[in-house]
């Protein structure tokens, strides 16, 4: 897992820093040559989707509780933040993956 964390933060990486690159991948798997559509995709997704570290909040859960609640009730007793096992990510922010990249 910790081999899928680092290749994960690394492609993150790529991606904001590979503008050109990340545009033809974009392009690629979402079928589209449209430019400008690309563009605001990149752009919205880069900046504001994709964080550095590629963690998940509390916050990010409670959606999908709540949609589970819907089938099976037990699911809005449970606290969003005892599902979240982040030790691995914070272990490769330790290592200094991200100065290194990020320099």
């Amino acid at each position: 897992m910790e081999g899928f964390i680092k290749a994960l933060i690394e492609s993150i990486h790529f991606v904001k820093t590979h503008r050109p690159e990340a545009l033809k991948v974009l392009s690629r798997y979402t079928r589209t040559t449209d430019v400008e559509a690309l563009e605001l995709t990149y752009d919205e997704y880069s900046q504001k989707v994709w964080p550095q570290v590629p963690e998940i909040q509390p916050e990010d859960l409670k959606l999908v509780l709540e949609q589970l609640s819907e089938s099976n009730p037990r699911a809005a007793e449970i606290n969003p933040a005892e599902l979240i096992y982040d030790s691995l990510v914070k272990d490769v922010v330790k290592s200094g993956l991200l100065g290194q990249l990020y320099r």
